[in-house]
């Protein structure tokens, strides 16, 4: 008897050494589905980024924020935050957890935990009323 037809969801197969990318909350987690809806190219982009070097300090776009926005926890450890920009203002704020996990081809250099994702700007990393940065950007 013949298996009937249907389709069934392929995930894309990880590369060793690349990175686990994971939301700290269930509500993280659906805030980063909603902006992958919006900004669907812009998010594959981010993903892609954050799963193969995550620590790129681009200057511009991916940086590791400063000051008090620049330190988090996650699971009973402390983490400095870094910050990708998403586009149009969105930004994603994440940890780098360089835990080795798995062996062999599911080798993984560590995982990546999505801590924010901020659909517009945020307000601690803007310039005050002199022109100067705060905390949190370089």
């Amino acid at each position: 008897m013949a298996e009937p037809e249907t389709s069934f969801p392929i995930t894309r197969p990880s590369r060793r050494g690349s990175w686990e990318v994971v939301a700290r909350s269930k509500k993280v987690s659906e805030a980063w589905n909603e902006l992958a809806n919006q900004f669907s190219s812009d998010c594959q982009f981010v993903y892609d980024r954050l799963s193969s070097d995550p620590k790129i300090d681009d200057g511009d776009r991916q940086h590791p924020l400063e000051g008090e926005p620049g330190v988090g926890s996650f699971e009973g450890r402390n983490y400095k935050r870094w910050q990708i920009d998403v586009g149009s203002g969105s930004r994603v704020w994440y940890f780098v957890d360089e835990t080795p996990e798995g062996k062999g081809q599911k080798q993984r250099s560590g995982r990546v935990v999505i801590d924010q994702v901020l659909p517009g700007h945020p307000k601690s990393t803007e310039k005050d009323f002199t022109g100067k940065r705060r905390p949190g950007r370089k």
